[in-house]
């Protein structure tokens, strides 16, 4: 009876379900940073980020709750690698709350840069995979 909880355990590190344990730590900062950016400016009351991993990249959805199709809110490009985040608005309505903003701060004070996204990211096709 004793090898149950570990056959479980390997067979929750070597399945999809690993992924239930959350983001990467950077990813999990840039969430947070864009949540207190939404409600520090008051642009959703309330605001929800949920983040996404569409391939190889991982997006930030920040919108209004309950969230809908017609106002899917800010869409963000995440980057992070070695402790240090980063958010690229990627949709019209992310550019336009993040506005001329040059970095955004988590609740523990750490910067998280705004950079440009690259060109040719599919938009439509990333949102579908929020809703």
């Amino acid at each position: 009876m004793r090898w149950i909880p570990l056959a479980v355990a390997a067979l929750l590190a070597a399945s999809p379900a690993a992924a239930f344990f959350g983001p990467p730590a950077e990813i999990a900062a840039a969430k947070e940073a864009l949540e207190l950016h939404y409600i520090n400016r008051k642009i959703y009351s309330p605001v929800s980020c949920r983040y996404e991993k569409v391939q190889a990249a991982y997006y930030i959805l920040c919108g209004p709750v309950p969230r809908d199709r017609q106002t899917p809110g800010g869409l963000f490009l995440v980057t992070g690698e070695r402790g240090q985040s980063t958010v690229a608005p990627v949709n019209g309505k992310a550019k336009g709350h993040i506005g001329s903003a040059g970095v955004i701060s988590a609740a523990d004070g750490k910067a998280v840069p705004v950079i440009q996204a690259p060109a040719g990211i599919d938009v439509t096709g990333i949102l579908e995979k929020f809703f």
